[in-house]
């Protein structure tokens, strides 16, 4: 049963200026203290947040380090959820676990899984 990522992440904010909301917010600032952290005028911090200005990734790096947070991105192939994979592969291991061994060489060949490379 496929999931999404709304299911998986619900509280993750999807918009630019939901980030920067959801970071100044979380960091208990106000715009003018996250505004003279970041270096930018506090008009620009409301700009950000009502989304009338995007900001670069670059400036949305900065505005959110200046809350105290750091902004992960992550690069993820479509169709590949490793963490429902892994749940999937415990359960098949489970039930092979529980299958009596017999005293000849089993017919079932199990597949070699891909590498997966972290980032």
């Amino acid at each position: 049963m496929p999931t999404s990522d709304r299911t998986r992440r619900p509280s993750v904010p999807t918009r630019a200026a939901d980030v920067i909301v959801t970071a100044r917010r979380r960091a208990g600032m106000t715009q003018h203290q996250l505004a003279d952290r970041a270096l930018v005028p506090q008009s620009m911090v409301s700009a950000y947040e009502r989304g009338r200005r995007e900001p670069t990734l670059p400036t949305l790096a900065r505005l959110v380090g200046a809350t105290g947070f750091r902004l992960e991105l992550e690069l993820v192939p479509w169709g590949v959820d490793l963490a429902r994979n892994g749940c999937v592969l415990r359960e098949v291991l489970s039930v092979v676990d529980r299958v009596p061994a017999s005293g000849r060489p089993p017919s079932v060949r199990f597949p070699r899984l891909p590498d997966v490379q972290s980032v």
